[in-house]
């Protein structure tokens, strides 16, 4: 009896051993099933490249002490440009001269043409804005030709888009003028005014 109970042991013991060993190879076969390889990336569509403007930027003080209501042409702008953005240059950033406006002086306009060069076999859109000025003795004008400028209202911001054919040129003016005889301004704190032109392939 005790033999058989012996025997009946080892058995179960074999049958336990048994399933373990299954189970092992079970669980070895089932990890080399199921093996993985995670890879994480990132996906960037740039447009370097195909945006490709040359600015520059020229500036004129005109020599004046009367109220300005229209701009005569043509402006004899300098030959060089103050600032210039190369058609490969992404972000560039420059400053002009201060505008000052004396009663007792003698530049009653000061005027900025921006030239735009599309070297690109694509159509571009310049964005160009200002920031408001916030004095009804100064007007802003501004336009793609000097024969016909619009003129912006009292502190207003501009916002103006210029079309650029693909490998053509164009020029636009801003013009900060005096709207009165400078004999007749009044005093103001100095503002800060200033310029931004982004230029993308986007229409407004």
């Amino acid at each position: 009896m005790a033999n058989k109970k012996s025997i009946k042991i080892k058995f179960v013991g074999l049958i336990v051993a048994l399933t373990i060993c299954f189970l092992l190879v079970g669980v070895s076969v089932y990890a080399a099933l199921t093996q993985s390889l995670s890879i994480d990336n990132n996906i960037t569509i740039s447009s370097s490249g195909q945006t490709q403007v040359e600015v520059k930027v020229f500036e004129y003080a005109n020599a004046g002490t009367n109220a300005v209501d229209v701009v005569s042409s043509p402006i004899n702008f300098p030959a060089d440009a103050v600032v210039t953005k190369t058609a490969d240059e992404n972000d560039i950033s420059g400053n002009l001269t201060d505008i000052i406006f004396r009663s007792d002086g003698n530049t009653n306009f000061y005027a900025f043409k921006m030239s735009f060069n599309n070297i690109s076999d694509k159509t571009a859109y310049a964005h160009i804005s200002a920031t408001a000025i916030n004095n009804s003795q100064l007007k802003l004008l501004y336009g793609e030709s000097l024969e016909n400028l619009t003129t912006l209202g009292n502190n207003t911001e501009l916002a103006s888009q210029v079309e650029l054919s693909a490998t053509g040129n164009k020029d636009f003016y801003l013009i900060v003028a005096s709207g009165v005889d400078l004999v007749n301004l009044s005093a103001m704190e100095m503002q800060q005014f200033s310029a931004s032109i982004l230029i993308d392939q986007v229409v407004d």
